[in-house]
């Protein structure tokens, strides 16, 4: 007998197939994943986003407010008079120069200015001017803005130093 070569049938270990089910499973839960992890994300960007509107409005009502007060401040700083009646705060500056403040509109003021040079300004949105009190050089302002009640003091320097 001669010699053969016998050899014997290479197997391949059988591969069980994967459950289809687990893939499913897989894919959503990393759907459930990437949508909390959006929402996330959205959250914090509206956050931010009115954050940053916020700041803006609140800057831009700082301006306004600055620049009403200051022009006031001056005119108060500089009357020869001052008389209050009406929501109208009647400042003498020289004998041929008044100014006149406009309080009794809410959220508005309005100073008009007459004699050499004619001229109005307006300042909207800004706190209300609840209350405005005059007593010999000095002006006080109550604003009345959210629950809370703010007094500011103007001084006329030249009524102040007056003889009387």
């Amino acid at each position: 007998m001669s010699p053969t070569n016998y050899q014997l049938p290479i197997t391949t270990p059988r591969r069980r197939p994967r459950p289809r089910g687990i893939l499913m499973m897989e894919m959503i839960i990393v759907v459930l994943l990437l949508a909390a992890f959006m929402t996330i994300i959205s959250a914090l960007f509206v956050t931010a986003y009115r954050a940053q509107v916020d700041s803006a409005k609140r800057d831009a009502l700082f301006h306004r407010v600055d620049s009403a007060l200051g022009s006031l401040r001056r005119d108060v700083w500089s009357a020869h008079k001052i008389a209050y009646a009406d929501g109208h705060l009647d400042l003498s500056l020289t004998e041929r120069s008044n100014v006149r403040w406009e309080t009794n509109e809410p959220h508005r003021l309005t100073r008009k200015q007459t004699g050499d040079t004619e001229l109005t300004q307006t300042w909207i949105d800004l706190p209300s001017v609840d209350d405005v009190n005059v007593h010999g050089p000095l002006v006080t302002l109550t604003f009345k803005e959210n629950k809370t009640r703010e007094s500011l003091t103007l001084v006329s320097e030249i009524l102040l130093g007056a003889p009387k």
